[in-house]
């Protein structure tokens, strides 16, 4: 669990895989990404259980750098007791196509499980990024949007997220 402590190596993780931010918004990471990270809440209109932020360290090298190389912000009971949101969910660039992201997202499918999720939704922005054969590996469907969605002011890409079991995936 990330927390108050990691805004230095969550800023190093972001700087590190700008591929993510530019697919999505067209810009880098913002200076304080990092820690605008750490308190993004839902709104007072998406009552939730709890939220943690996760990040994942190559087990071989956890100790000598504790460099991460992934990122989840995790949302227990969003809006619906049992169903559970990932929200942000960066794997490094530099893993990309190597099975990295389905084996992190199995063993955090798994974990959300184990603790009383039902249903996992996923949020999704449809683009050219790498993430299409994550989704392809995990079966959600991309949904098609009419409009361009924003957040924080900025444009994002067109998509939406669908709901799923636990376990129904890679």
């Amino acid at each position: 669990v990330l927390g108050d402590g990691d805004v230095a190596r969550l800023h190093r993780f972001f700087d590190a895989n700008l591929t993510n931010f530019l697919a999505l918004t067209g810009e880098p990471p913002r200076a304080d990404e990092a820690e605008r990270e750490l308190r993004d809440t839902p709104g007072p209109e998406m009552p939730y259980r709890e939220m943690r932020l996760l990040g994942f360290t190559d087990r071989s090298d956890a100790v000598a750098s504790g460099a991460l190389v992934a990122m989840t912000s995790v949302v227990a009971d969003l809006i619906a007791e049992h169903v559970w949101h990932l929200g942000l969910f960066i794997v490094a660039t530099a893993l990309h196509g190597s099975g990295a992201a389905r084996a992190i997202y199995a063993d955090l499918e798994r974990w959300i499980g184990e603790r009383g999720a039902h249903w996992i939704r996923l949020g999704v922005a449809a683009s050219k990024h790498a993430c299409g054969a994550l989704l392809g590996a995990i079966a959600l469907r991309r949904c098609a949007s009419a409009g361009r969605c924003r957040w924080d002011g900025r444009p994002t890409v067109p998509g939406a997220g669908r709901a799923r079991p636990p376990g129904h995936g890679v």
